[in-house]
Formats: structure tokens, C-alpha cells, sequence
């Protein structure tokens, strides 16, 4: 039984290690992206590819608004045509 628990925690730590080296390799490739590496052109384009990304995020986010709001609009006039018909205000 010990070596069961002593070969879960090796696994466990050669999969941290993998995580750490993904880790790595992705922000190397980050860095392939900085501005001062891709040159003016490139971060012009990643600064346009964000402001887009961006504002899609914040179209949706007002959606949800949007939509939350003429739900609540909706059951408050629903609410106030219960209490006119039962005679309560």
C-alpha cells in the first residue's frame, strides 16, 4: 500500500512538472509577441485584434444587461397588473 501512495505521489509530481514546462513554452511564445520583438506593425495589428476582442466582450456584456433588465421590467409590470386585479396597491 505504501508504494501505491508513493507512486501517486511521483505522478503527481512529474504531471507539475510537465504543467510548469507548458508553462514555460507558452510565455516564451508570449514573448514572441511583445511589441519590441514583432516590430510596430505587428503590435499595431494585436492592439486592433484586442479592441476588437474587447469590444465583442462588451457588446455581449450589455446584452446580458439588456436582457436582464426587460426581465426585470417585464415581471414588475406582471407584479403590479396582479395587485390592480386582486385589488391590492
Amino acid at each position: 500500500m505504501l508504494a501505491n501512495v508513493q507512486q501517486a505521489f511521483s505522478d503527481t509530481g512529474a504531471a507539475a512538472a510537465e504543467i510548469v514546462s507548458e508553462d514555460e513554452d507558452m510565455y516564451a511564445a508570449g514573448d514572441m509577441l511583445s511589441p519590441t520583438a514583432a516590430g510596430p506593425a505587428s503590435a499595431s495589428s494585436d492592439a486592433h485584434a484586442l479592441a476588437l476582442m474587447l469590444q465583442q466582450q462588451l457588446d455581449a456584456i450589455n446584452n446580458e444587461i439588456r436582457s436582464a433588465s426587460t426581465f426585470t421590467v417585464s415581471t414588475l409590470s406582471l407584479t403590479v397588473d396582479t395587485l390592480i386585479g386582486t385589488g391590492r396597491r
